[in-house]
């Protein structure tokens, strides 16, 4: 073991949306010498094994395990707050007032989100997979998962799972003036409500536009599963929109099915606008329903395919807005009943990195090929008020340039083919290039 001092960046998450706090300071720790690591292929045990049993001299590698065909033993969550006052520059009031009022996301709300459990076989790749899972929830500032200690008699791993929490209660206030008209909004919003990792907001807006009261509440795992709930409701002083979704997504790449559905329902009104100025004013009401499912082997050989399938109901009128004389012609109204087939293909290759879109914080990024398509038929037959092929394609790729450099593209086309041609297409194409 020797001593070395690092840069840890930021010692200080974000404590709040608009609001971000950024400490550069040097840690000592200590840690193996990298060459004395590399040659043993092992990785250092942390506090070892909290039963008594004899450690190891070091818990060997995430291939070692695997090959030894080693199986999960006893996991233990340790949630950390968000400032850590054993570092002086965090060891002040407002930090320590922000750990007491925060509350702490649960043990059983990160546990329910492990793609392991006790007495199944060890798994490098489940251990990578579900440290981005944790990394995606907004609630979590960083994920580390580590084998502590390894039982050599019964070929078990302990696994130790550290998750540090950012501030996750957001209010909100906004005021804009253009074109002689105010705007004011105001919003409270918890990403991580009661450390149970459900999203609640409430937020008002008033604008040129419209009042709006929006209400909105989204479980990812609701009752410690995988299915998902989202509800919201807007109310606006020109109508009102309603949303309900229940489903259980492909949560992983190894998950071998999905379903779920989607409701959407309401009417708004739409302006449009000359010179900055309201032209005329037309009313939408929206009707959309949707069922879908899917299934998969599973990760195979590096990668995922999936096969997607659903119906849905998607359809909008217009109507002239009393308020309004209309200047221009109304849009067309529209009615699709259609079902749907689609193929996913995702391709597991990813890269843990620092410091390239966001200051101190773990990113994974994923260099792998994906791919998606799906293909829908709309009838008359089956309800619609018009024959048409609706379509979607999306691609991405990653590719490594040396040690250093990397580029991410991505493309995407979504649209439609009726008896006049192609309507309502969109392509979209990017390309990020990383060079530190």
């Amino acid at each position: 073991m020797t001593k070395r001092v690092t840069p840890c960046v930021p010692q200080a998450p974000p404590v709040g949306r608009g609001f971000v706090v950024w400490m550069v300071v040097l840690c000592v720790s200590a840690v193996p010498s990298a060459g004395a690591a590399a040659a043993a292929g092992r990785t250092e045990p942390s506090d070892g094994c909290r039963d008594g049993t004899t450690v190891p001299e070091a818990v060997p590698a995430p291939e070692a395990l695997e090959a030894l065909g080693a199986r999960i033993g006893r996991v233990d969550i340790e949630v950390e707050d968000i400032f850590d006052p054993t570092i002086p520059a965090e060891h002040k009031a407002p930090y320590r007032l922000a750990n007491k009022l925060h509350v702490n996301t649960h043990e059983e709300t990160v546990r329910s989100q492990l793609l392991f459990t006790e007495s199944e076989p060890y798994s490098k790749q489940k251990i990578e997979e579900t440290e981005r899972l944790l990394r995606g929830q907004r609630y979590l500032f960083d994920a580390h998962i580590a084998a502590n200690c390894y039982h050599e008699v019964d070929q078990t791993v302990d696994m130790s799972v550290r998750v540090r929490d950012v501030w996750s209660l957001n209010p909100g206030f906004s005021f804009s003036r253009s074109g002689g008209e105010n705007g004011t909004g105001l919003e409270i919003e918890d990403q991580d409500f009661m450390g149970r990792g459900e999203l609640v907001s409430l937020g008002w807006k008033s604008d040129v536009d419209r009042n709006s009261l929006r209400l909105v509440y989204d479980d990812p795992q609701l009752l410690g599963t995988w299915w998902r709930g989202r509800v919201s409701y807007a109310d606006n002083s020109d109508g009102s929109m309603s949303e309900l979704s229940v489903g259980r997504p492909f949560y992983s790449l190894d998950t071998r099915w999905s379903a779920g559905t989607d409701l959407q329902f309401g009417d708004r009104r739409m302006s449009r606008y000359r010179e900055g100025h309201v032209l005329d004013e037309f009313d939408e009401n929206v009707n959309h329903f949707e069922i879908s499912g899917g299934r998969s082997h599973g990760l195979q050989d590096g990668w995922t395919r999936r096969w997607l399938a659903g119906v849905r109901y998607d359809a909008s009128d217009f109507t002239p807005s009393p308020d309004s004389e209309l200047v221009a012609a109304l849009p067309v109204d529209r009615k699709f009943v259609y079902p749907w087939l689609g193929v996913e293909w995702i391709e597991d290759d990813f890269d843990t990195t620092h410091n390239r879109d966001q200051i101190g914080r773990t990113e994974d990024l994923h260099y792998g090929t994906a791919f998606r398509a799906d293909v829908g038929l709309a009838s008359s037959a089956l309800g619609s008020d018009r024959n048409a092929a609706l379509f979607g394609l999306s691609a991405s790729t990653g590719l490594r340039l040396g040690e250093r450099d990397s580029l991410l593209l991505g493309s995407g086309l979504t649209g439609r083919w009726e008896s006049i041609g192609l309507r309502d297409t969109a392509l979209r194409g990017e390309a990020r290039y990383h060079h530190p």
